[in-house]
């Protein structure tokens, strides 16, 4: 029996040409795909396993969505037609989404051969039965389930995919062979492929031992791009991207496995597809100076022109240099070259560390911030071609802290709903509701907890930033708290949401953002928790300074905006009318700054590395001027020795054609040297005749 096992297409478009608006490495992953289904044909395997992440982007957008939808689904079809029986499987939500599966689900739902699983189950074939446990979002885990700290969570996790591992099996039918298939990391694997390496004390995975204990006869699995077999699991394979997506794919093979079970064992092959290179190369400050001087083909020569190293490949250009180097590089010159010796795709020329320097501008009136930037320096008398160069050089400070900015994405009346705590400072365990509520006075001795539970608590929750200026300072002072946790329901307008924080004394933590949207709680929170925290401030419209000047004034701190430095009242106001984004641009200024001053005092000590080195090495002009002396004696006498040397290949010349003469006139002699033996012995014979006739 054979099996088609592969996952990780990641249909999508990716940085790359277009051509009539369609983005062309798009094309790429068609191909792989599309060599996938003539393997099939060919091979006709009763089984083809598709482990997850179908598509790239869960983020829907209708014209998108219906060509990457249109796509799957066709090569869906093609395996249908030539394999017995498809089984595709959701990956993880931030590829795959829930939306685009249902969708799937319905187009195939009249297709016998085809199963499109988004929840654990078992599917059962005449030889084997399949277990399949998709990717899950932990976003609505934390939802359901909040308050677990980072290391709770992660054991809760972990052990509750090993139960249904094993829960799968013990339904699968004993009399027959079975399969895992699914979308998680599992350690010891391999993951060198541009994913990040999942931490395995906090994240979930699929143990290894608990794949051993199930003693699946194969287990397929998705979610690392490496194609691979694990060293620590019997026939436990990652079927690998089926095409390359990043730089960070670079020099690794993509395709899918083939694999065949007889009465001898498991054999499998791995196919691979016809999936577009990467390659990078890393220019020196010499490179950098040569195509500045005019040199560029012989840059290109030693980089790729020698072996076609750009041909139909994505290439991209990280140099090394001084900053006069890279004023006067010809990015355009560069990139058209590498164009036009067949590069599919120029990714990009940079810098390996950026070394832009912003002047500081003041803040006007309006409200456009370049448009302040030039009036600023009109002011001050600037020609307007410097003004051009100046704006020229600020645009991309402004485009970074405008990007950066925050807008508040809700609009109301700011309540809060609850607070709850647990291991909180010197609280247990505490719930408070404040539904119901228009006013109150909380009353108790002095460090009783008002101010934590009704005060700090919020603060953290929102933005954690603990009075102790420790991330860990807020757990309960008990041996026995492993972790804490705070919840913090509040109303933004007619919309609800919940913030749970959680924090260990590890130091590692959780954030997770949810809203309640018809009774039920939607996760909200972004892939990466410093987004999830720019999504809070986003939600609010403040800051954590803000939020306590106007929002919740925090005991003994009533005066705050007043008392607060100029910076810090500037700051709030900015946030309050939207002007924030003058202070993004002078921290982005500022870094850029200091970064080109780390540069600099870098550069001046190679400098100095450099010139001592030189002067160790004596005089090199002189010696220079002494060889190229050296040198010009020694062209002279080679011009010598080769007009002696033509004069000896013509005697040589004419001898040989004497020699021919020669050997020609020896031919003809022993020619006529034949004829006349010939001639004699015939006369001779004639005489003997004659006298006989006689």
């Amino acid at each position: 029996m054979k099996i088609l096992h592969t996952g990780d297409w990641h249909i999508g478009s990716f940085k790359g040409p277009e051509r009539d608006g369609v983005n062309l490495r798009s094309f790429d992953t068609q191909k792989c795909l599309e060599k996938m289904v003539r393997v099939a044909e060919t091979e006709r395997p009763e089984l083809a396993l598709v482990s997850g992440d179908i598509f790239d982007k869960a983020a829907r957008y209708d014209e998108r969505v219906h060509r990457e939808d249109l796509q799957a689904r066709d090569i869906i079809m093609g395996l249908s037609k030539c394999c017995g029986k498809v089984i595709v499987m959701r990956g993880t939500p931030n590829h795959d989404s829930w939306g685009a599966f249902e969708e799937l689900k319905a187009h195939f739902e009249l297709v016998p051969n085809v199963e499109i699983v988004m929840t654990p189950q078992i599917i059962q074939t005449d030889q084997f039965d399949v277990a399949v446990l998709p990717g899950f979002d932990k976003g609505t885990f934390r939802a359901k389930c909040p308050g677990l700290g980072k290391e709770d969570e992660h054991e809760a996790l972990t052990k509750e995919l090993a139960n249904v591992v094993l829960g799968l099996k013990a339904q699968c039918d004993s009399g027959k062979k079975s399969i895992l298939m699914s979308h998680y990391t599992i350690p010891g694997c391999n993951t060198e492929s541009g994913q990040v390496m999942m931490l395995t004390q906090f994240e979930p995975v699929l143990l290894p031992e608990c794949l051993i204990a199930a003693d699946f006869d194969l287990v397929a699995m998705g979610h690392i791009h490496r194609p691979q077999k694990l060293p620590n699991v019997e026939n436990c394979y990652y079927s690998g991207a089926i095409n390359s997506m990043t730089f960070s794919d670079e020099g690794q093979e993509r395709g899918f496995w083939i694999h065949e079970y007889s009465a001898d064992g498991w054999s499998r092959t791995f196919h691979q597809t016809p999936y577009r290179e990467f390659v990078t190369f890393r220019f020196t400050d010499t490179d950098i100076t040569a195509i500045n001087r005019g040199n560029l083909d012989d840059v290109a020569f030693n980089w790729w022109r020698c072996n076609g190293g750009v041909q139909d490949r994505i290439v991209r250009i990280l140099y090394t240099c001084s900053y006069e180097n890279s004023k006067a590089l010809n990015m355009a010159l560069l990139e058209k070259a590498i164009y036009e010796d067949g590069a599919f795709y120029v990714a990009g020329i940079f810098p390996e560390k950026v070394d832009e320097v912003a002047d500081r501008n003041d803040l006007s009136n309006t409200t456009d911030p370049e448009e302040n930037l030039r009036q600023y320096l009109a002011d001050k008398q600037y020609t307007e071609e410097q003004i051009q160069e100046l704006v020229l050089k600020a645009r991309p400070v402004i485009a970074q802290a405008e990007a950066s900015m925050s807008l508040s994405a809700g609009t109301g009346i700011f309540e809060p709903v609850e607070i709850e705590v647990r291991n909180y400072r010197n609280y247990a365990e505490e719930h408070f509701s404040f539904e119901n509520i228009s006013f109150c006075t909380i009353n108790g001795q002095n460090g009783a907890g008002k101010s934590s539970l009704f005060m700090d608590a919020i603060i953290d929750c929102l933005y954690e930033e603990p009075r102790e200026g420790e991330l860990t300072g807020w757990i309960r002072n008990d041996e026995k708290a492993r972790s804490g946790s705070i919840i913090f329901t509040f109303r933004i307008g007619d919309k609800v949401f919940r913030v749970t924080r959680t924090r260990a004394r590890s130091g590692k933590g959780t954030l997770n953002l949810s809203e309640l949207v018809g009774g039920e709680w939607r996760n909200r929170s972004k892939e990466k928790q410093r987004d999830t925290q720019s999504e809070i401030i986003n939600i609010l419209g403040m800051d954590s300074l803000t939020f306590k000047s106007c929002a919740l004034i925090m005991q003994d701190q009533y005066g705050l905006f007043l008392q607060a430095q100029k910076e810090d009242r500037m700051a709030i106001l900015g946030n309050l009318l939207g002007l924030g984004v003058y202070e993004a641009m002078n921290k982005i200024a500022w870094d850029k700054a200091k970064a080109f001053g780390a540069k600099t005092r870098e550069l001046k000590q190679e400098i100095g590395i450099h010139n001592a080195t030189i002067k160790s090495y004596g005089d090199p002009t002189g010696e220079m001027k002494q060889a190229k002396a050296d040198l010009q004696t020694k062209a002279e006498k080679a011009k010598e020795i080769t007009k002696e040397r033509d004069e000896r290949k013509l005697e040589l010349l004419s001898l040989q054609e004497a020699q021919e003469r020669c050997n020609k006139l020896s031919e003809s002699i022993s020619s006529l040297t034949a004829k006349k033996t010939a001639t004699g012995q015939n006369r001779g014979a004639q005489a003997e005749i004659i006298r006989n006739c006689r």
